[in-house]
């Protein structure tokens, strides 16, 4: 078997779909011209009967968030960059599934964070998710064979064109507000997060830093959607951030969060109701959110305004490691 990384000729290596991309090559010769990735963090596996297995890093700020080069706040960038290592994520990973696939794209996993020229400290990140990789045991498999830990695990929940429950709340979009006074109240409310995710960064950039960057995800056409919430003598109590999922007129709670001293009166569970109900006046027939399974308090919230977790199999395994 031979493991090597590609030439900047080699694109047709990365052709045909996959899982994940119906033009792989097409989306890395993308990534390439972005800046997001570059042709020695692209890898393949071969054997004598040909290809066996394709590789492909792109560099990015946080697991889901846009690449590097589509952030336009320069101070932003390097902000968050001066307080986090670079990180490298597993954006294409396509290998034949049967065991000798599974081990061969193990095996070029581990050569290819092996091989990699990039600082020591350097995050690597993976993800799986069966309604978006096909065999997600053998891609689990292929993570956990490479040396990868499972960091966290996320449960998909949906509403799909339910009535939606008062809230009670009054709300205040970002356009009113301001984003001052939204990455406060961001800040204010992820200071003790039990989502892993949300805490791991929180850490390393602190709050400010983490609810700037949180901000980026405002697309122009979500601001409406993304709240201050007051409870009717106009205490603050927390926020919610409603955006567009895809095309297909579902939506996602970007983020949500009750303020610590709010807590325990069912605030999660009427911000999940509002936001339904933003999303519902917008337009979205459907709604599809992520929680991290030991978020129970949130996973609740979300049970309780009328979500469910049998929709679709949307569920997502996060690993990690670090270059050393």
């Amino acid at each position: 078997m031979i493991f090597r990384s590609v030439a900047t000729d080699e694109l047709p290596l990365f052709g045909g779909p996959t899982d994940y991309w119906p033009d792989l090559a097409a989306q890395v010769s993308a990534y390439w011209a972005d800046g997001s990735s570059r042709p020695e963090w692209c890898f393949v596996a071969e054997d004598d009967d040909g290809l066996v297995a394709r590789l492909a890093f792109v560099v990015t700020l946080d697991p889901d968030a846009p690449v590097v080069s589509r952030h336009p706040d320069a101070d932003l960038l390097a902000v968050t960059l001066a307080a986090l290592p670079v990180e490298l994520t597993v954006a294409a990973l396509a290998f034949r599934p049967d065991p000798a696939g599974i081990r061969a794209a193990t095996d070029l996993l581990s050569e290819a964070v092996r091989r990699l020229n990039v600082p020591a400290g350097t995050v690597i990140e993976a993800r799986g998710n069966p309604e978006v990789h096909a065999n997600i045991a053998g891609r689990r498999q292929v993570f956990e064979g490479a040396g990868l830990t499972l960091f966290q695990e996320k449960e998909g929940d949906s509403w799909v064109s339910a009535p939606v429950a008062p809230h009670g709340l009054r709300l205040a979009t970002l356009t009113e507000v301001g984003p001052t006074a939204f990455a406060a109240t961001m800040s204010a409310a992820g200071a003790d997060t039990l989502d892993r995710n949300d805490a791991y960064y929180y850490q390393r950039c602190g709050g400010p830093g983490w609810a700037r960057v949180m901000l980026e995800y405002a697309e122009p056409d979500d601001e409406s959607g993304w709240c201050l919430a007051s409870d009717p003598t106009g205490q603050l109590v927390g926020y919610v951030a409603v955006s567009r999922f895809d095309e297909s007129g579902t939506a996602t709670i970007t983020h949500v969060g009750v303020l610590p001293g709010q807590r325990g009166h069912g605030y999660g569970r009427r911000l999940v109701i509002a936001a339904t109900d933003l999303a519902q006046r917008a337009g979205y027939t459907g709604m599809l959110d992520t929680v991290d399974v030991v978020n129970a308090p949130m996973m609740q919230a979300f049970l309780a305004a009328g979500y469910r977790d049998d929709v679709r199999p949307w569920h997502v395994w996060h690993y990690r490691t670090s270059i050393v």
